[in-house]
């Protein structure tokens, strides 16, 4: 009986020159190593990958464009309870801080009337959904130097605010740089909000709690102090570790909240001197995208970061994304689709862009940006509608002019594909609608890991490699190494 080896060397070279590999046309982004499935127009897709096609709707305004509104920055939330969006902004015309609800149906958005929140200078400002209590927290920076919480209550198409309490007397913030930023802790019920200390350009993070229409604080703990402003922060909540991602200035701090309080784990760096930057954490794969600028190379990147025990996490390779150092990166997670969605001016026309991303392994590729503004975008905020299946964009519209503030409904559509048509294994990776090799019978495909050496190997109905055949769309091959395989079966 042939050994293993020779059973090789016969099978690639019967294949002939080409080796058991053919060149193909992507459908979607393909990482090496993914199991693909041939699609009815010749081109090949990720099997049990669901391909996404992004599409942004018109631009609605919570006050007309032409009333001479100028906004600085906005943020919004989503009230999954009253299906209904709640976008807060600040107009200039009046120094009034204003929030407005927002209906939607389809890709329209349709607004009620404004609510002033707060008469006076207000930098920036960060609302978040508390389940606990089925409100909305928003927390603002007032009067120079008050970090202020407030908790308003949806009712129809107009909300109602509880007492303004002042969780900090020691606040600054710039709706440019100096972000207030907050996420929801769901297994303690908990917001967590991160501010810079003024004067000493501390980042510092509170635990709050809401209560009722009441919003209250613990004590003010350091993230990272230095002299670090957080226009390159963002925070981020993993429900699987429950713990709480920070990112200050090319670095990411693991939290543990703990009653009223949290601490932070050591500063793992993704990137030196990374700036603008922005992190979403994927339920589906237990892992965190943090997309940024700037840093060694000023161009757009993307990391994978995956928690590791003791407060860590590791990283996966730097990605480079795009040759450009886009400006006011947020991100939201789409649970639909569960893809991670991020929002960024382009500087290179100034336009605001969407970009889709999904998690394969510890690497994450990207979809084709899509134009959400043709405008000088300026400061933006992301959250997901789960109602309308949609990612919803607020953001400042032609910022050259501090124009007014527009709200988009970003919608997506999807086909799956199957594993009972695959054909073999990419051998490296390919960009959606660009060409590249997939190793098919007779191969060896050498993009694969974590595999067990003279096993054999079939088709699971998410496309990995399994050694159990129950279950399985077919046998595909037989594992060499750890990180090689032998494909000896096709199943198209």
């Amino acid at each position: 009986m042939a050994s293993l080896s020779e059973l090789v060397t016969d099978t690639v070279q019967s294949a002939g020159a080409a080796g058991g590999t053919i060149t193909v046309v992507a459908s979607g982004n393909i990482a090496t190593g993914q199991t693909v499935a041939l699609n009815s127009d010749g081109t090949v897709s990720v099997v049990g990958q669901i391909n996404v096609a992004t599409s942004a709707g018109a631009l609605q305004y919570p006050e007309s464009p032409g009333s001479s509104i100028a906004g600085l920055f906005t943020t919004g939330a989503y009230d999954p309870v009253q299906n209904k969006i709640i976008v807060f902004y600040y107009k200039a015309q009046g120094s009034i801080f204003r929030g407005v609800v927002g209906t939607v149906s389809g890709t329209n958005i349709s607004f009620g009337t404004p609510v002033d929140v707060y008469s006076g200078g207000v930098d920036t400002a960060s609302a978040t959904y508390d389940v606990a209590s089925g409100n909305v927290a928003v927390f603002y920076f007032a009067g120079g130097s008050l970090l202020i919480g407030r908790v308003c209550t949806i009712s129809g198409t107009t909300f109602t605010m509880g007492t303004a309490v002042n969780l900090s007397t020691n606040a600054t913030g710039d709706y440019r740089y100096d972000r207030v930023l907050s996420v929801y802790d769901s297994v303690n019920n908990k917001i967590v909000v991160q501010y810079q200390a003024g004067g000493t350009y501390v980042q510092t993070a509170i635990v709050c709690t809401v209560s009722g229409t009441s919003v209250s604080a613990g004590t003010p703990v350091t993230i990272m102090s230095g002299g670090l402003d957080s226009y390159s922060g963002s925070l981020a909540y993993d429900s699987n570790a429950q713990k709480v991602y920070a990112l200050v200035r090319g670095n990411l701090m693991v939290g543990t909240v703990s009653g009223t309080s949290i601490s932070f784990g050591s500063a793992q760096m993704y990137e030196s001197g990374a700036i603008y930057s922005a992190v979403v954490y994927d339920s589906v794969n237990n892992k965190s995208v943090i997309l940024y600028s700037g840093g060694t190379s000023n161009y757009l990147r993307a990391r994978v970061a995956t928690y590791g025990g003791s407060n860590t996490v590791s990283y996966g390779t730097s990605t480079l994304v795009a040759n450009i150092a886009p400006t006011f990166i947020t991100g939201s997670y789409d649970s639909l689709y569960g893809k991670v969605v991020f929002m960024y001016r382009d500087p290179t026309a100034g336009e605001g862009k969407i970009l889709v991303g999904q998690i394969s392994g510890n690497n994450v590729t990207f979809d084709s940006p899509v134009t959400v503004d043709s405008s000088n975008t300026g400061v933006s905020s992301t959250f997901f509608n789960s109602n309308a299946n949609a990612t919803m964009a607020s953001f400042v519209s032609d910022r050259g002019n501090f124009g007014p503030v527009a709200v988009s409904s970003v919608t997506s559509s999807h086909s799956s594909t199957t594993a009972s048509g695959w054909i073999g294994i990419a051998a490296a990776n390919i960009t959606d609608a660009t060409s590249g090799p997939v190793t098919v019978i007779g191969g060896v495909n050498t993009g694969v890991t974590n595999l067990v050496a003279n096993t054999t190997y079939y088709v699971s109905s998410n496309g990995a490699l399994t050694s159990n055949a129950t279950s399985s769309y077919g046998k595909i091959g037989r594992a060499l190494t750890a990180n090689s395989i032998i494909i000896t079966s096709g199943n198209a």
